[in-house]
């Protein structure tokens, strides 16, 4: 995997519970590794994953003060 670019839906945008992302990968499903992770979350996030990185899985969390639900337009995982 080479990466991944996640994306708000447009009526989330400006939500405060979309703030600190973080992304993981997971070749089994039960061990996560994190690969990125963000304070503030933009409309349109990039993550590059580390070279040679490999798995099945691929996971993004919000974590927020008060969690409820995330809205999101796409995410999409880039292979090699």
């Amino acid at each position: 995997m080479t990466g991944c670019i996640i994306r708000k839906s447009g009526a989330a945008q400006n939500l405060s519970r979309m703030k600190k992302a973080v992304v993981y990968t997971s070749a089994d499903g039960a061990t996560w590794m994190k690969v990125a992770e963000t304070a503030d979350m933009p409309t349109e996030w990039a993550v590059p994953f580390p070279s040679g990185t490999k798995g099945k899985w691929v996971k993004v969390e919000f974590e927020n003060a008060a969690p409820e639900f995330a809205h999101l337009s796409h995410f999409v995982v880039f292979v090699k």
